[in-house]
């Protein structure tokens, strides 16, 4: 049987202060424990003397970031030259200011642009970082990755994508980026882990393409790798072509007030599988909609996983009386079931992958009524063991 064994960990989104160049472990922090998603993150900055945490032991996590030190902290990442920088000409700093030759040195370089003044205790926004770090290490802008709420007139539009290509941000799990919310120091120090260090990338991202209004189909990215990507995308293309053709389909001028969506969620991604579910709904008039599932499961070298058999491998015969088992006592619940259960075909039943679990699941109709919802059956690895 496969190694069940799954590490976890979801991403995102810096302070105290500046680094003084002494090696700290983010373990050192009291608001840092060990097994912290970001704890890795926090430590290679620290380590590296870019940020560091408050004179009372905490990093801050939840701290907001403001504009002043973001460019001390790109400015020290950088190494840039902090002497004889050309004065920067905002009204609002002065050479005495703790961050002002940062600030004079980062503009120089591009990475802030000359205005009036510079706001340095302003909080730093997601989308004003995405065009900080894109200036700061100049990332290109390759892909087309279409968040919920960004669009082409926003001005930080480009920078986004440019984040989103090279597998620094994947957004936030409803597809969004949320570019006006402000910068937490845990976010900024993950962003910037990832841009300094390929390692603290995901093997492959998972960002939203809008085909159509309201379906987001899901791109997979991969810098580092980019035939593993290549062949991912190419493995969905069917479904996503499928995808288009029903919103024109659904949206024909003779149909009326039929309608069509798409989104997605990633269930797993932890260098081990890559699984993620594909929600679509349909609506033909009347009291409701239907709407279905659709799992795209991956192994981590970019195949897909065929079927439920050949993912369990050699320990599908071992596994299928315990996943039945697991079945009945759901469905248990639902008696009287609209068709009897009989059991499991590992070939063809539904399933996608999450870090702990494998999770079945089933039609609307298939066995139980519409109100009912989708049946999803989760079955821990532990219970394999």
């Amino acid at each position: 049987m496969r190694k069940w064994a799954m590490g976890a960990a979801l991403a995102m989104g810096i302070g105290g202060w500046l680094g003084n160049g002494a090696e700290t472990a983010a373990s050192g922090f009291t608001d840092v424990p060990a097994s912290y998603w970001a704890s890795d993150e926090i430590g290679y900055l620290t380590g590296k003397g870019i940020v560091n945490g408050y004179p009372d032991g905490r990093f801050g996590l939840n701290d907001t970031v403001t504009r002043g030190q973001a460019a001390a902290i790109i400015a020290n990442a950088l190494e840039l030259n902090l002497t004889n920088v050309p004065e920067p000409g905002f009204s609002d700093i002065s050479p005495s200011y703790r961050f002002y030759p940062h600030i004079a040195a980062a503009t120089a370089a591009g990475i802030f642009a000359h205005a009036e003044s510079f706001n340095p205790n302003g909080k730093l926004t997601r989308g004003q970082m995405a065009i900080v770090l894109s200036k700061a290490y100049d990332l290109p802008n390759t892909i087309q990755a279409d968040f919920k709420d960004t669009s082409p007139r926003q001005r930080t539009y480009t920078a986004v994508q440019a984040l989103a290509g090279s597998a620094v941000t994947v957004g936030y799990p409803d597809l969004t980026f949320r570019p006006d919310e402000e910068l937490t120091r845990t976010q900024f120090a993950v962003f910037m882990a990832r841009t300094m260090e390929n390692k603290f990338k995901p093997a492959v991202s998972v960002v939203p393409q809008l085909l159509a209004e309201g379906v987001y189909f899901p791109y997979f990215v991969s810098p580092a790798t980019p035939l593993k990507a290549e062949m991912m995308n190419s493995a969905i293309a069917a479904k996503r072509t499928e995808a288009v053709q029903a919103y024109e389909d659904f949206h024909a001028d003779d149909l009326g007030e039929m309608d069509y969506g798409l989104s997605y969620s990633v269930q797993a991604n932890n260098g081990e599988y890559i699984s993620v579910l594909l929600n679509e709904y349909f609506y033909e008039g009347g009291a409701h909609g239907l709407y279905f599932l659709t799992a795209l499961n991956f192994e981590a070298d970019g195949s897909r996983i065929p079927d439920l058999s050949s993912f369990l491998g050699s320990g599908a015969a071992a596994a299928e009386p315990i996943l039945e088992r697991e079945v009945r006592d759901v469905l248990a619940d639902y008696e009287p079931l609209l068709y009897p259960f009989e059991g499991i075909d590992l070939e063809t039943q539904m399933y996608y992958i999450k870090d702990d679990a494998i999770v079945l699941y089933y039609g609307l109709y298939e066995y139980t009524p519409y109100a009912a919802g989708i049946p999803e059956i989760p079955v821990p690895f532990s219970g394999f063991r």
